[in-house]
């Protein structure tokens, strides 16, 4: 419905009618009904800017619309003087004023406006390139409530341009310095800053060492520590302006032993690879190791885990001591570990039910999404008591499991969480403190605080209990027996006093780094193959059979995704399974294992590849069945979505490569006959007359027509893995790629290159899919955009095979110039092919399209620049994005430079 515009503004409407109704609606919004004076004067400053410049007549609209009713009627009057000030330098910084003062003025702290007019003045005075992103980041600062950052920052650009600077400089500052602000970290911001600021003071070329240096490490330093080694770098400036440098970016040796002889907290990007190599060798899973996201699922807690990654903190200061912040590191991801290793994650509720029935009656669990530990929990009428009574059995029962597998762990770490739990417990902190002393950490009677009476008798009972119920092996679905066995004494205990019952704790007990079975991600039912697991076991429940959820995601994830005859019989406990209809139920509800050579895959095209060994130094023939499979044309929308959002990043990146498309006709020239003479040829045949030379009959020159004889293959990663993530994205892994495949595919076309599509995806060497989702030959037609719009994560990632078989397509397309781009989430995995081997057979797939005169080029998406990478791809042949919008940039500096 259209907006009815105040009286006062009808000036404005009359002037731009469409910038009345969006100032109205946005005064709808705010729901204040302003003075009709300073509605006339909106309109006649706007009327005033309009006839200025539009763009500025528009800010200045929104501007005024913003503040009037937030601040006071003098802020107006600065507002207004301010912007016309800057307007007698152009429409441009008058424009810039007007955008981004309205966040000073809101903030009403004359400090801060104060330092906003002494940084405008600074950089106007450098030239208008200088003021965008820096005031874009100001505004940022002030909406998230930052002010002492934001008043430093804006000391810093006062510092930074009233200096000495070419232009060139300026407008890298300009862009670095706003850019390095928003990265650092709340809490540290404002002294780093500062630290900048001073370090710019002595000379505006250290800015970029220094913020170097703030990635290296330093920004892991406390402000004591950062300020010492800004004075000890400043101070060999000085004398050596070159080892100065150095030492301040972290680039020699001095500076890497100066800055770790002051740090303390260590960084999530220093301990990754180590903890991540021994997070593979001890559970051979597909887990990663990633920084906390912000707003983590289980607040408080140092560490927490789902079915993809283990969660850890950006950055450890928990100690005084470099190394005791390092030893949390590797405690916290061996803790987390557990949960994977021994079963906590596999929890499976009929399981705990068949258990619990004596002590629960006829209770029901209830219906939701929490995953199946949640409902359990969800089934007493005190579930955080629950919670914390499981936590206590569940961490006892893990404890018991690492001492006798990992017998030198507990001896190591134990103590640690000892300590922190009695540092965090009262003389008399209440029941639930005493029992997990006792039971979750093993702590000696004699040592745990004493406990009297009824409680005494109590945790008597339940320690005596937990030593007969977990015999070697016992599942997590003993934890939840006895949570159900001793629930209603442990609530008549916690009545008489536990910490937990008071006001100003959570709503769990709170555990030593915050490390408990749940809630935690990983227990919410989000493991991989769960869905697949629940559809096989209702199928199975159907015709009369009874499995467990949790043991069929196990023997899927065991067989990567697979499932075979001899699986079911396990799971059901069954011989004979004649009349089941076993191949309808595992084809409507899961994937059949891969089948040996001499079965037959259907009518989908089959193909056989050899496979590196490195180990052997030769090929295993005939060893990966590859199988062409379709894929439904279900996702028109999807296609249409990503053009609308990205509309100008898909006409940027459109208009890019027609430049790279050639004239119809070129013009060559010595030519011995063609189509006119060639005038340089002319006169050097007269000279060479003259001079008695023999002269050159290559005197004309031919228009031949010019094309492009281009043939391009995009190889997508849609294994399993593809559905995580990207930190700060908002969005999957496969999402990006396939925005990445929609403007790729609307710049070939625009371009007039050949290209074709594909996704890749398997589960073991007999099982490895390849999905046609464009051909050579096909147009890019509805049909093909709904392809793209409909892939899906499916299984592992079997890259060399995929590879390979791309070749071949590639080898049976005629043109001069084959490209293959591959465009994948990290690194090959599948069953019996990991780590070195999968990376050795996939470079070596890789050196083959090479030798088949295949250019060759990667795009990793979601992974860290990784030096293993460049073992995988070879050093040129890779680059790393994280976001879409990275892709036209680096898509055609590859792309022309590989079809050229």
């Amino acid at each position: 419905m259209t907006p009815v515009i105040p009286h006062a503004l009808e000036p404005l409407s009359r002037a731009d009618p469409e910038l009345a109704a969006r100032v109205t609606e946005r005064m709808a919004r705010n729901a204040w009904a302003p003075d009709p004076a300073l509605l006339d004067r909106l309109a006649s400053e706007t009327i005033w800017a309009l006839g200025v410049e539009i763009s500025f007549g528009q800010a200045v609209a929104g501007g005024l619309a913003e503040l009037i009713g937030a601040v006071a009627p003098e802020c107006l009057d600065l507002f207004c003087r301010h912007v016309r000030e800057a307007a007698h330098a152009g429409s441009t910084q008058g424009r810039i004023m007007a955008e981004s003062l309205p966040a000073v003025l809101q903030c009403n702290d004359a400090n801060v406006l104060d330092g906003f007019l002494e940084a405008w003045h600074a950089m106007a005075q450098k030239g208008n390139h200088t003021l965008g992103e820096p005031l874009q980041a100001l505004g940022r600062l002030l909406a998230a409530g930052d002010r002492p950052g934001a008043a430093v920052f804006l000391g810093l650009l006062r510092d930074t341009f009233t200096r000495d600077l070419t232009y060139e400089e300026g407008r890298c500052l300009s862009r670095a310095l706003p850019r390095a602000a928003l990265g650092l970290t709340v809490e540290r911001r404002a002294w780093q800053l500062s630290e900048l600021s001073r370090v710019i003071r002595t000379d505006h070329r250290l800015a970029e060492p220094f913020l170097t240096g703030l990635d290296k490490g330093l920004a892991l330093l406390s402000e004591t520590a950062l300020k010492d080694f800004a004075s000890g770098a400043l101070a060999r400036y000085r004398r050596n302006p070159g080892l100065g440098t150095r030492h301040l970016a972290l680039e020699s040796r001095a500076g890497q032993e100066h800055c770790a002889s002051l740090q303390v907290s260590v960084g999530f990007a220093q301990v990754r690879d180590r903890l991540q190599r021994y997070l593979q060798a001890r559970t051979g899973l597909a887990l990663t190791l990633r920084p906390l996201p912000g707003g983590a699922a289980v607040p408080g807690a140092l560490v927490c885990s789902d079915g993809h990654a283990i969660y850890l903190p950006a950055e450890i200061g928990r100690f005084a001591r470099r190394q005791d912040n390092l030893a949390l590191y590797t405690l916290l991801v061996r803790l987390e570990a557990s949960f994977h290793e021994f079963g906590t994650v596999d929890f499976d509720l009929d399981k705990a039910l068949e258990r619990c029935r004596p002590y629960m009656g006829g209770t029901t669990p209830p219906d939701g999404e929490a995953g199946d530990l949640g409902r359990f929990l969800g089934m007493f009428p005190d579930q955080p008591l629950a919670a914390d009574l499981f936590t206590v059995f569940e961490l006892g029962r893990i404890r018991q499991c690492l001492a006798r597998h990992y017998p030198g762990l507990v001896r190591r770490h134990y103590p640690l969480l000892r300590r922190e739990a009695l540092a965090d417990s009262r003389p008399a902190s209440g029941f639930l403190t005493w029992l997990f002393l006792r039971l979750a950490l093993g702590l000696p009677e004699e040592e745990c605080p004493g406990a009297g009476g009824a409680e005494a008798a109590a945790l008597a009972a339940i320690t005596a209990a937990f030593s007969t119920a977990f015999a070697a092996g016992s599942p997590v679905e003993a934890s939840a027996e006895l949570t159900a066995r001793f629930f209603d004494t442990a609530r008549l205990s916690c009545r008489m006093g536990d910490v937990r019952r008071e006001p100003t704790a959570g709503p769990y007990w709170p555990t030593p780094f915050g490390w408990r079975p749940w809630p935690n991600p990983a227990t919410s039912g989000g493991l991989p193959f769960g869905p697949q697991a629940h559809a096989i076991r209702a199928a199975l429940a159907q015709k009369g059979l009874k499995a467990y959820t949790a043991d069929i995601r196990r023997r899927l994830a065991a067989n990567a995704g697979g499932l075979s005859a001899q699986d079911v019989r396990e799971l059901c406990g069954a011989a004979d399974l004649a009349g089941v209809g076993l191949e309808e139920l595992l084809g409507s509800n899961g994937r059949s294992s891969p089948a040996s050579p001499d079965e037959s895959p259907g009518t989908d095209p089959v193909f056989w590849y050899p496979e590196w060994d490195e180990a052997l130094g030769d090929y295993l023939p005939q060893h990966v069945r590859v199988r062409e499979r379709p894929v439904a044309a279900d996702g028109a929308g999807f296609y249409a979505d990503v053009l609308r959002r990205h509309h100008a990043l898909v006409a940027q990146t459109r208009r890019a490569f027609e430049r790279l498309r050639p004239e119809s006709l070129k013009r060559l020239g010595q030519w011995v006959d063609g189509d006119e003479f060639d005038t340089r040829k002319l006169i050097d045949l007269a000279v060479d007359r003259k001079t008695g030379e023999v002269p050159s009959e290559r005197i004309y020159t031919k228009r031949v027509k010019d094309r492009r004889e281009v043939a391009a293959l995009l190889l997508v990663d849609i294994s399993r893995s593809t559905a995580n993530s990207v930190p700060g994205a908002g969005a999957a892994v496969l999402e990006i790629e396939k925005e990445a495949i929609v403007i790729l595919c609307e710049a070939l076309a625009a371009l007039g290159d050949g290209f074709a599509v594909a996704g890749f995806s398997g589960a073991g060497r007999l099982g490895a899919d390849y999905f046609r989702i464009k051909g050579f030959e096909e147009p890019l037609s509805d049909e093909v955009k709904g392809r793209i719009g409909a892939v899906q994560p499916q299984r592992n990632t079997r890259m060399g095979a995929a590879i390979r078989h791309a070749g071949r397509e590639l080898e049976e397309t005629a043109a001069r110039v084959r490209l293959l781009m591959v465009l994948s989430d990290g690194f090959p995995n599948d069953a019996d092919y990991r780590r070195h081997y999968a990376v050795a057979d996939t470079r070596k797939a890789v050196l083959e399209m090479s030798a088949r005169h295949i250019r060759f080029h990667a795009l990793t998406v979601n992974l860290p620049a990784d030096p293993r990478l460049d073992e995988l791809y070879g050093k040129a042949r890779h680059h790393v994005i994280s976001e879409v919008t990275e892709l036209p940039g680096r898509m055609l500096r590859v792309y022309s430079a590989l079809t050229r």
